[in-house]
């Protein structure tokens, strides 16, 4: 099906494909950036008002933290007071003195040291649970699963989610021991009871638009509500808070919450998905608007670009057809841009062609000239080799030894100057190479030249470039050590230093005065020319000489991995 869709699709110009692309490329992306946007915006709408949420209540439970302090303050003054201790104390045998609690109650609640305005009432009981209370009548209440919480609590202060002493959904409760300071470890002289207004709760809580606030304490094996100031609305929508996790996994509500850390509980505010989403609905379909408008604009733009890169591109193509056809191209110009720098590019090659293959031929006459200077002259080697073979037998026949050596050595040397085969040798067949040129100078110098050789073994098979150490030893002997009185050393060695080869060249001869003039030398002229053409701008040759004292030849050479090509000049254009 795809196959056979796809010729139809494919328009003959460039033009209509230009457009179409265009509008395939930018058209649905817009709508789909659109679509992100709205989610982008909604999961941030979500995740600071979680985040806001979640400040607002850590504020909140800190400020409940402050007013739960309070009331901690309250019950340690009740405490601390000795004549409530003694009155309890003594109650066992006598009938506990409830008026006069509740007087001293009074007295210590309306004193300037703590803030009693979220206090409903106080009472205290005896051992016998006889109770006299502020801000309510006596009751007569029997000890149950609040005062077991409270003797567990080992006197420390106990928050319950309701009134614990009578039906009060307005208030709930702060109970806690009275304990003999001299033995703590005695049985209770009894049970203070504070019930707070559940009023503390709506100061706690700032105001908010959206949803509403709600306070959890744990209760057995679920929960019980201690404060809930949700919109009716919403709590008819949501039914029990003990829901709210189910459908904030359905995503009907979001819910934030944050633990309490005097009581243990749990700080909530609920807000309906929808409502808070309100305004990013309004986001979206800002966003499909501004989509739409956006794609209208991309298409008449595409259609505009496309004209003025066809134009030039139909000019380009004129052109190169006139030059197919042997027509250069004129002069005809170009816009600044993309298409017209191609058309300036195209302009270039077709003069540069004829200028770019005559610099070729030159840089191979350069390489093959660089090599015929290494022969020195042009000799037919098989007359050559044949007159050294006659010297040799006749020095022989006649008894001159160093003039048979002589012929030898210079007929090996020849050899391996006119051979033919590779540019590059074994290091190896290099040095043997200079061991026959020393061979012939002391003959012809009475041995006035001591040669020491010190190449490292694992270098002698390393291929070099061929008639690369001879021309400096040769340098050595004539400018260094002819001109010094009695004899001489050259010192020829090899190394490998970090990645390279490093060969130098040392004697001890007179040294350079004039620099310049030595490195002008045909000798050492044609060695770097070598070496730059050979293996170009990786290799490198240096000398440094002292007068009276010797001069150095340093070549540097790169290590070529296995199966790579050397750098040669003509070759790498």
């Amino acid at each position: 099906m795809i196959r056979r869709l796809l010729p139809r699709l494919r328009f003959r110009r460039i033009r209509d494909r230009f457009l179409a692309g265009m509008i395939a490329v930018s058209v649905p992306p817009l709508f789909l950036l659109g679509r992100l946007s709205y989610n982008i915006a909604r999961e941030t709408l979500v995740a600071d008002h979680i985040e806001s949420n979640q400040t607002q209540l850590a504020t909140a439970s800190e400020t409940a933290d402050m007013l739960f302090q309070n009331i901690g303050r309250l019950t340690r003054l009740i405490l601390a007071d000795n004549v409530i201790r003694e009155e309890l104390r003594g109650s066992g045998v006598e009938q506990l003195s409830s008026y006069r609690l509740a007087n001293r109650l009074l007295g210590i609640a309306s004193s300037n040291y703590v803030d009693t305005r979220y206090i409903d009432s106080i009472c205290l009981f005896d051992r016998q649970f006889r109770s006299a209370c502020y801000g309510m009548p006596a009751v007569v209440a029997t000890p149950g699963n609040w005062y077991v919480r409270v003797l567990e609590a080992f006197g420390a202060d106990v928050y319950f989610g309701h009134n614990v002493l009578m039906p009060d959904e307005h208030t709930f409760s702060v109970a806690k021991l009275f304990r003999d300071p001299a033995d703590l470890y005695r049985e209770p002289t009894g049970v203070i009871v504070v019930n707070v207004k559940k009023s503390i709760f709506e100061d706690v809580f700032s105001r908010s638009r959206l949803g509403g606030f709600a306070v959890l304490a744990p209760a057995g094996d679920g929960t019980e509500i201690v404060f809930d100031n949700r919109p009716l609305s919403a709590r008819e929508t949501s039914g029990d808070l003990a829901t709210l996790l189910g459908e904030q996994e359905a995503g009907n509500i979001l819910v934030t919450r944050y633990t309490n850390q005097t009581t243990g509980w749990l700080f909530v505010q609920v807000v309906p998905t929808a409502e808070l989403l309100r305004e990013s609905g309004r986001i979206g379909t800002i966003t499909a608007w501004l989509a739409c408008l956006i794609a209208v604009v991309a298409l008449v733009l595409a259609i505009a670009i496309s004209r003025t890169i066809t134009r030039p591109l139909s000019q380009l193509q004129a052109m190169m057809v006139g030059w197919s056809r042997g027509t250069l191209p004129g002069d005809q110009p170009f816009a600044q841009d993309e298409v017209g720098v191609l058309a300036e590019t195209f302009k270039r090659i077709t003069s540069e062609n004829k200028l770019l293959s005559e610099r070729l031929v030159q840089a191979q006459l350069r390489n093959r000239e660089a090599q015929l200077r290494a022969l020195q002259a042009q000799i037919r080697p098989h007359f050559l080799y044949n007159t050294l073979d006659s010297i040799y037998w006749m020095a022989v026949l006649e008894n001159h030894p160093k003039i048979a050596q002589m012929a030898i050595a210079l007929s090996e040397s020849f050899k391996y100057t006119f051979g033919r085969g590779s540019e590059t040798v074994p290091l190896s067949a290099e040095l043997e190479h200079v061991r026959h040129y020393l061979q012939i100078q002391n003959l012809r110098y009475d041995n006035r030249f001591h040669y020491v050789e010190d190449v490292d073994p694992a270098l002698l098979q390393q291929p070099i470039l061929k008639l690369l150490l001879q021309p400096l030893v040769e340098n050595a002997i004539y400018h260094g050590l002819e001109p010094k009185v009695g004899e001489g050393t050259i010192r020829l060695t090899g190394r490998r230093v970090d990645g390279s080869i490093v060969l130098t060249v040392e004697d001890d001869g007179v040294g350079i005065e004039n620099m310049q003039a030595t490195e002008q030398g045909y000798g050492l002229h044609n060695v770097r020319e070598r070496l730059a053409l050979y293996y170009g701008p990786k290799s490198s040759l240096r000398i440094t000489s002292a007068v009276h004292r010797g001069t150095t030849v340093e070549i540097q050479l790169p290590v070529a991995a296995e199966g790579e090509q050397p750098y040669v000049a003509g070759r790498n254009l």
